[in-house]
């Protein structure tokens, strides 16, 4: 004589196969799902690092051209004060010397 199978087993073995068959796809969905936020999120990172790089670049050009209307009217002042060629080439040895240390620091940050 055979016996008939308990329904509620017969029901949970079902659900058993299909969470089975499921898993492989759930697995596949989220490993695509992963790879792709990998991807977004290194986009994003390349993006933040040449944003930065713009901006690092025309603040570096903004400071050259303060530097040099600086050094501008300093010569101008110079030459309204009247002031020894002695003492300007002494002053100007020193404002190339400070630029030169400040182009080696500018250089050396973006490399």
């Amino acid at each position: 004589m055979e016996t008939v199978p308990n329904p509620e087993s017969v029901a949970k073995e079902a659900d058993a196969c299909k969470k089975e068959e499921k898993a492989p796809v759930i697995e596949t969905a989220y490993q695509k799902r992963l790879e792709e936020e990998k991807v977004r999120h290194e986009h994003e990172q390349q993006m933040e690092v040449e944003l930065f790089g713009q901006s690092h670049d025309h603040d570096i050009q903004e400071k050259h051209g303060l530097s040099s209307m600086l050094e501008h009217k300093w010569h101008a002042g110079i030459i309204h004060l009247g002031i020894s060629s002695s003492e300007c080439t002494s002053a100007e040895a020193e404002i190339s010397e400070q630029e030169i240390i400040s182009r080696q620091r500018a250089e050396s940050k973006t490399l």
